[in-house]
């Protein structure tokens, strides 16, 4: 079971545990030990017996539309706990959930708090909207209002859709009782929209609402929705709105829309809406579960309607849908519901009936059989599944299956079981989760304008950056790449490391909306998908595999004017005109006299295309004139510039930075300087600065960097630096009193830097290449590089980017060794010199198309001339990567093939071919052709995962055994989780391997008696032929069971509030049986036994050595050894936070 499953496990086992035990007490204390995250944003309350689900989400829509970063919470969920928490209508990422959960556990059991299920999800969904940021939660009740949970919330404005008969053992059993407990969420002062009402419900409400001074308004009565020609037309405190149109099916989402149009209007003051929006989020509004019509023949619909009253809504309804069509009714429904008048209500409008069950409180299908029995032709069938098929099976074309999960309340996933079910009866694969994907991806969202993206890789992985403008690494330290994007992606390709499948995470962050895992060949495609244009780093792989991308955008607009009494007030967010000032900010102070704005903690202060970022930035709107303190950061057109302090007039957009760097953009210049001063425009002046275009990073010293006392640069124009000095690796190596240079913006062809270099085998090294602008999409690159005691070359590298899915780049390059006279110091690998060719080439190549079947077609070349030309040549038409991994390697790879992948599985189909650099060419595998595909199915309602994968090669050579070999293996993976004190897993599976070879003769490792004569493999007709056909099979067992202590400790030090030390104690069991593979050892004759024979010897090769081989052994998978292991293990980890806005100002008010 992965991180999220035991999360939710561990929810759900609160509800078991606690159970529902309606108080207010025990949130009240979670809440305040939290800071009361609750307080962080102003809510909408939506409460009602029925109609608050639509009503919550046709608030948000229209929010969304207007251009505010909404928080919805609701309950309970279809599929998956995560929808009950969304931003911006995104769900909360499960990795969100597994920290935020794993943080709350600690921080509540340390003081000793337990909630039940659903306070503990409201208490989530207030701290997940507090980090985001939202402008403003929609909040649904739970269950009643007084009591409920979600009732300590800060509401603007309270709604209550309905009043009928629900949860009667909890509310009372008559609608004035039911009436009273839904009042309950009625606040001092603040307004009440109030759907229609049975009169002594009202009565009760209003009586409510005299008492706690709140202005109630009707809907339906004092706001009205009505029909007109062009859609509806609402009339409300303040407001028309007219063109209308409801996304919602159903005459009852009439209703609900009024409600949540006079709970707009309500706001209007502090949310406004234009008409534009309030049209788009009402037809465009998606709410799960409400008439979905999920098939058209047979017609297909799903409705949660749960108690009498929402029953007869949908029976209203259902002769508008079906027409004379025969309907066919799949029932289930909770034991404490009144299910009897929702039987009374069905029963006149369906032909036939299928009862099943559903839920730990489900009732049993054959009470509702004996219900129905003698009225309408009934099927009782307790699994669920079996009941849809069943459904589905006998209806017609023409006929209606009705499928309803009565319920309300949060039980373990029991209408995620009833999504899941219809949907595989509607033959519709359930995607696995992204935990199963091989990779961990981690979102995390800043507070000032910047987000980081981590992926779990290997620390080996490399990383190709294929974001279109990417700057790649510079050298061996630093970020592996850097860029900035106006697309919607960032695009890394992590080579070397593989995801068994696809897998998409959604994420509510302010930057990133989804992060993509995609398997290719050779590696895994990661896509970021992000909201608004930004800059970017990629790290280098950390010690543990990490890949983390940092991205930096702009924060949305809170446009500041002033309000009564001169306090500074918060309008809706709109888009920035040039002379408009937008701030956000912690915290605002305005001095109406002076005319000046102060703001305070992750300032971001926007005008026009200028944005500016700090810890505190005071504004004199008279002038214009901003003043930046604490890591400043101001962001234009033209360059990003960074400081201590900032002088700027935001009118003509002057100014000055202390201790500041300038990132010139697009031109690549960085400029370092104690005082940058902006002169207006494209116009910068710097003071005792250095500028350079490497961007290494890290500690080392850009390569190379000129310094002055004096610089003026002029953006798409000329700088020129006084007194230049011209450093390599920050070491002076010469003066020039002037410096001109370029600061172009625009991509042109031009001779690029060229490379100067001097080696005792090299000799003087001069590279210099030209870059070729053709288009916008290709460009090229060729040089020239002369080596004086080595070599003459001709480079050349072409790239192309077609479109997302059509993109490649191949290079080559030509040398003549003519010069060199001599190969001393280059020796092979048994130490001998080597015997270098005259002429000498490399040729390199990477090409990707979409093909067919939403499939991808790849190309890669990669060949060398010789075997010892990527020990001695380093240029760019090789590899960006000039290290040691590409001097060492084994083996140069070529290949081509179409991959497909789907949520589960992939297909491939390639061929490849390998160029062998230390071991003799004629004994390398090729793979002529190598098929291989898998697929992974989840069972028992995703409590097993079963997979099956198969491979076939055609393994090829020059000389020893090759042929075909065939594999096909099933799987299984079953996760446990016994509450909070265990948890593990159990996998096994079999692998049946077929051989038919083609050639017999064995290759072995030959070991000379003489340790100075190199190892080698060779063929070795000394040993006894293979088989021609071999049939080998292998089992093996794992498990993993494992625990978690932890505590969280107070901890004000180091700019943190909290710590957590966790304890991790693991116990893991490895096991294969013995495997019968054939190993063979022989000792060769000794040299002079054959120099006595008369034959010709070669020691360590045909004499005085020992040849060892294993047969039938192609690569890692048939290379599988006998292995019972057992280990265990203790991880402590040590994890800090830290202080909340909240916390922070809580601490400044006891100071």
């Amino acid at each position: 079971m992965g991180a999220y499953e035991d999360t939710i496990a561990y929810l759900a086992g609160l509800e078991v545990s606690v159970g529902w035990d309606l108080k207010l007490e025990r949130m009240r204390e979670a809440l305040a030990r939290r800071g009361h995250p609750e307080a962080a944003f102003p809510a909408l309350h939506v409460a009602g017996t029925n109609g608050k689900g639509s009503t919550a989400a046709m608030l948000d829509a229209v929010l969304r539309a207007a251009g505010y970063r909404t928080g919805l919470y609701t309950s309970p969920h279809l599929v998956d706990f995560a929808e009950r928490i969304r931003i911006d209508g995104c769900t909360i990422p499960r990795s969100t959930v597994v920290a935020l959960v794993t943080e709350l556990r600690a921080d509540l059991a340390a003081a000793g708090i337990a909630l039940t299920h659903f306070e503990f999800a409201t208490l989530l969904a207030c701290e997940w909207f507090r980090q985001i940021g939202v402008d403003v939660g929609v909040i649904e009740v739970g269950l009643g209002g007084r009591l409920d949970a979600t009732n300590l919330v800060r509401p603007i404005v309270s709604c209550i859709t309905s009043i009928g008969h629900d949860h009667e053992a909890y509310l009372g059993h008559d609608l004035a009782a039911i009436a009273g407990e839904k009042a309950g969420i009625l606040k001092p002062r603040v307004p009440l929209a109030l759907g229609p009402t049975p009169p002594e419900a009202e009565a009760v409400i209003r009586r409510r609402a005299a008492e706690v001074n709140v202005a109630v308004t009707r809907a339906g009565v004092d706001a009205r929705l009505e029909e007109s020609p062009g859609g509806f037309r609402f009339c409300g405190p303040g407001v028309v709105w007219e063109g209308l149109r409801l996304g919602l099916q159903g005459g009852f989402q009439r209703d609900n829309a009024s409600v949540a149009l006079t709970a707009l209007a309500l706001v209007g003051d502090r949310l406004p809406c234009g008409s534009e929006a309030v049209r788009q989020g009402l037809a465009t509004v998606v709410w799960p579960g409400r008439l979905a019509r999920l098939r058209e023949r047979p017609l297909v619909l799903l409705d949660g309607a749960h108690n009498p009253e929402g029953i007869e809504a949908l029976a209203a309804e259902l002769p508008a849908l079906v027409g004379g069509r025969r309907v066919m009714l799949v029932f289930a429904v909770m034991a404490d519901k009144a299910w009897q008048a929702m039987l009374r209500t069905l029963v006149p409008q369906i032909a036939a009936a299928i009862v099943t069950h559903v839920g730990r409180r489900g009732l049993a299908p054959d009470a509702l059989a004996a219900a129905l029995a003698g009225r309408v032709p009934v099927d009782p069938i307790g699994d669920a599944r079996a009941a849809l098929r069943a459904a589905l099976s006998r209806a017609g074309a023409d006929d209606v299956v009705l499928v309803g999960w009565y319920r309300s309340a949060p039980m373990r996933g029991g209408m995620g079981r009833w999504a899941c079910a219809l949907a595989f009866a509607l033959s519709v694969t359930p995607a696995l989760g992204a935990d199963a994907s091989g990779g961990e991806v981690q979102v995390l969202s800043g507070t000032d304008a910047a987000s980081a993206v981590t992926v779990r890789a290997r620390p080996e992985v490399r990383i190709e950056d294929r974001t279109p403008g990417a700057k790649p690494p510079t050298g061996p330290r630093g970020p592996a790449s850097t860029g900035e994007t106006f697309t919607d992606e960032v695009l890394l390709f992590l080579r070397d490391f593989s995801v068994p499948r696809a897998a998409a995470i959604d994420v509510g962050d302010s930057l990133v909306s989804t992060v993509r895992l995609s398997p290719e060949v050779g590696g895994t495609l990661v896509s970021v998908f992000v909201r608004q244009p930004v800059t970017y780093t990629v790290s280098r792989p950390s010690a543990i595999g990490d890949v983390r991308i940092e991205l930096r955008g702009r924060s949305r607009p809170l446009t500041v004017v002033t309000g009564p009494r001169g306090q500074p007030r918060v309008t809706r967010p709109k888009q920035v005109g040039e002379g408009e000032i937008a701030v956000d900010a912690e915290s605002l102070s305005y001095d109406q006299e002076a005319n000046t704005l102060t703001a305070r903690g992750g300032v971001t202060l926007k005008r026009g295309d200028t944005t500016l970022t700090a810890d505190e930035v005071v504004y004199d709107r008279t002038r214009g004139i901003a003043e930046a303190r604490g890591h400043v950061v101001l962001t234009d057109p033209q360059a990003t510039m960074e400081g201590d302090f900032a002088h700027l007039n935001l009118d003509d957009e002057s100014g000055w930075f202390d201790n500041a760097t300038a990132d010139l953009q697009p031109s690549g210049y960085t400029v370092r300087g104690t005082r940058i001063e902006k002169q207006g425009g494209p116009l910068y002046s710097v003071a005792r600065g250095v500028f350079t275009t490497c961007r290494c990073g890290g500690l080392e010293g850009p390569s190379w960097s000129i310094a002055g006392a004096q610089t003026d640069v002029k953006v798409q124009g000329w700088g020129l630096v006084q007194s230049a000095t011209f450093r390599v690796k920050d070491v002076p190596v010469f003066w020039l009193p002037y410096l001109p240079f370029p600061a172009g913006t625009n991509r042109e062809s031009g001779f690029l830097m060229p490379r100067l270099g001097y080696s005792n085998r090299r000799g003087f090294q001069y590279e210099q290449p030209f870059f070729w602008a053709i288009s916008k999409s290709t460009d090229a690159t060729v040089a020239v590089d002369v080596e004086t005691a080595a070599r003459v070359g001709l480079l050349g590298e072409y790239r192309y980017f077609l479109s997302r899915q059509a993109h490649g780049s191949f290079g080559g390059a030509y040398y003549n060794e003519q010069i060199r006279g001599t190969s001393q110091g280059t020796v092979t690998t048994t130490g001998e010199p080597a015997d270098v060719p005259e002429n000498r080439f490399v040729v390199t190549g990477h090409h990707v198309q979409p093909f067919y079947w939403k499939s991808l077609f790849f190309l890669d070349l990669f060949a060398v001339s010789d075997d010892q030309l990527l020990r001695e040549v380093d240029t760019f038409a090789i590899s960006t990567r000039q290290d040691v991994t590409l001097r060492s390697t084994r083996f140069t790879t070529s290949q081509t093939g179409v991959i497909k992948s789907w949520s589960t599985g992939l297909a491939r189909v390639e061929t490849v071919y390998h160029q062998d650099l230390i071991d003799p060419q004629d004994l390398t595998l090729q793979k002529l052709p190598r098929v291989e595909a898998e697929h992974a199915k989840a069972f028992l309602d995703d409590h097993l995962v079963g997979g099956v994968s198969g491979e076939t090669v055609d393994y090829q050579r020059e000389d020893g055994y090759d042929g075909l070999r065939a594999d096909f293996g099933p799987s299984l993976f079953l996760p446990f989780h016994l509450g909070r004190a265990l948890n593990g897993s159990l996998s096994g599976g079999l692998r049946e391997t077929a051989y038919h070879l083609t050639d017999r003769e064995q290759v072995a490792f030959v070991v000379p008696d003489d340790p100075n004569i190199a190892r080698h493999f060779s063929t070795a007709p000394q040993q006894p032929r293979l088989d021609t056909d071999r049939m080998q099979e292998v089992a093996e067992v794992r498990g993993r069971t494992g625990t978690e202590f932890d505590r969280v400790f107070d901890f004000r030090h180091f700019g943190l509030e909290k710590v957590k030390h966790t304890i991790e104690p693991e116990v893991r069991y490895f096991f294969v049986p013995a495997v019968g593979r054939p190993i063979f050892d022989t000792r060769l004759p000794a040299c002079s036994t054959l120099a006595a024979r008369g034959q010709r010897t070669q020691p360590g090769s045909n004499c005085d050595a020992t040849l060892f081989s294993e047969g039938y052994l192609f690569d890692e998978r048939d290379a599988v050894n006998q292995r019972n292991f057992f280990s265990y293990g203790v991880t402590s980890r040590l994890l800090g936070r830290g202080a909340s806005t909240a916390e922070i100002a809580a601490r400044e008010e006891e100071g």
